[in-house]
C-alpha cells in the first residue's frame, strides 16, 4: 500500500479540521503523501500556507488527501481549464498533480490537508520487508521517509536508534507487511 493513512490518535482526539495549502510551483504533490510548509503565506494570491511534498530527513506537517483547484473542486471531477499541471489518476499513494512553475499566480491549485500531531499513528508500507534490516519493526526504533509516500525500512542506513523523521510503532496487527509510524520531526514554528 503506497501512501500514508491515518490509524489513529494515541488520546482518542477527533480528527482535527482540513487545511487548504496552496502548492508550490513545480512540485508533485500525491494523495497519501507527507506534506511541510515552505512558506507561511503567499500575499500575492491572498491565500494561506504554501506547501510542498517531504523529503528524508525534513520535518512534517500535513498527510495530503486531496487536491483540489482554487474554487475547492476535486481535481478528478473539475474542468481542465481550471488546472494547468499535469494530474496522474490511480490509487491512493499513486494519484498525484505536479503543479507548474506559476501555480502561486495563476491557477492555484491546493493540496487538501490533515494536520498531523505528535500523537497520531500512520499506516504504512516501507519500501522493503519490515524486519529485513533488525529492528525495524521495533517500538520506539527511528526512521525516515523513503519519499512522501513510504517508509525507508532501514532509517537510509543510520542506526534504527538514531533520531530520523518517523517513530517505529509497530507492525500492523492484521497486515504483516504493513508498519505503524508516528511523527518524530514534527515542523511547527521553529521549522
Amino acid at each position: 500500500m503506497a501512501g500514508f493513512t491515518f490509524s489513529k490518535n494515541e488520546l482518542g482526539l477527533p480528527t482535527p479540521e482540513l487545511e487548504l495549502l496552496l502548492i508550490a510551483n513545480s512540485v508533485t504533490v500525491k494523495w497519501g503523501g507527507l506534506i511541510r510548509i515552505v512558506t507561511s503565506g503567499n500575499p500575492t494570491a491572498n491565500r494561506g500556507a504554501v506547501c510542498e511534498d517531504v523529503a528524508a530527513g525534513e520535518s512534517i506537517s500535513y498527510l495530503c488527501i486531496g487536491i483540489v483547484t482554487k474554487d475547492g473542486e476535486a481535481l478528478e471531477t473539475a474542468d481542465t481549464s481550471q488546472f494547468d499541471g499535469t494530474f496522474t489518476d490511480g490509487v491512493y499513494g499513486v494519484k498525484s498533480y505536479l503543479s507548474t512553475a506559476d501555480n502561486l499566480t495563476d491557477k492555484q491549485v491546493m493540496a487538501l490537508c490533515r494536520p498531523i500531531s505528535y500523537y497520531d499513528v500512520f499506516q504504512n508500507t516501507p519500501d522493503a520487508a519490515i524486519r529485513t534490516t533488525a529492528g525495524s519493526g521495533t517500538r520506539y526504533n527511528y526512521t525516515d521517509t523513503a519519499d512522501d509516500v513510504s517508509v525507508d525500512e532501514n532509517n537510509n542506513g543510520a542506526a534504527l536508534t538514531t533520531v530520523a523523521q518517523m517513530i517505529i510503532w509497530g507492525i500492523h496487527p492484521l497486515v504483516s507487511t504493513d508498519g505503524l509510524y508516528k511523527v518524530k520531526e514534527l515542523q511547527d514554528e521553529n521549522g
